[in-house]
């Protein structure tokens, strides 16, 4: 999944045109369209990055296994993700070594390994792809954004449906995510029954 996938269903979801005619590289020049859509999917864009980040921070951690030189401890700004947590570090033998946080670094007596953290994403540009590889669905990300624009808009009945969808997904996937077990049927609804803009539109 790339960040403009969802950025152009979103786009598609609220009627935006000429962001998604951006999304899919069509000439909308002669309408002024470009520029439009250009700055309306950017606009998503930022909606997705920032829905990114809280599934990572609230429900799904992604996590990173990272070979490193210790030699007492590990900066943490030298690695190459994010970093949030320590969960684990495992000596060049394999053997699991001790290990403590402080301010900017993971301290242990080891002086090679392999440390396992947890880490929050880098901003996407439209053609990234997520860090989220599979187990979260593209809807999460599609309510989220969907949420966050109207909020942006202030427009808060209809951001707080997508939000209470949002929420419902995210927590499924939390808890499957933890090693338990939803439903197929269940998942397939929360993550499929979202209203469309259009029935606001009808109402």
């Amino acid at each position: 999944m790339k960040a403009k996938d969802v950025v152009r269903a979103a786009a598609e979801a609220l009627r935006l045109t000429d962001a998604r005619d951006f999304c899919d590289g069509k000439n909308t020049a002669q309408s002024g369209g470009e520029a439009k859509g250009e700055a309306e999917a950017k606009r998503l864009l930022e909606f997705f990055n920032a829905t990114e980040t809280d599934v990572a921070a609230s429900a799904v951690p992604l996590i990173k296994d990272e070979s490193v030189s210790a030699a007492g401890k590990i900066d943490i700004a030298a690695l190459s993700e994010n970093f949030v947590r320590a969960l684990r570090f495992t000596d060049k033998n394999g053997c699991r070594a001790a290990f403590s946080e402080e301010a900017g670094y993971v301290r242990t007596n080891a002086s090679a390994g392999v440390l396992r953290y947890a880490y929050l994403p880098a901003a996407k540009t439209m053609d990234d792809e997520s860090d989220f590889k599979n187990g979260v669905p593209m809807k999460v990300f599609l309510n989220g954004v969907l949420a966050k624009y109207y909020f942006d808009k202030q427009l808060f009945e209809e951001a707080a449906v997508y939000e209470k969808e949002y929420k419902a997904a995210v927590a499924v996937a939390h808890r499957i995510a933890s090693g338990g077990k939803m439903r197929a049927r269940r998942w397939s609804c929360l993550l499929y029954t979202s209203p469309s803009p259009r029935d606001y539109a009808a109402s």
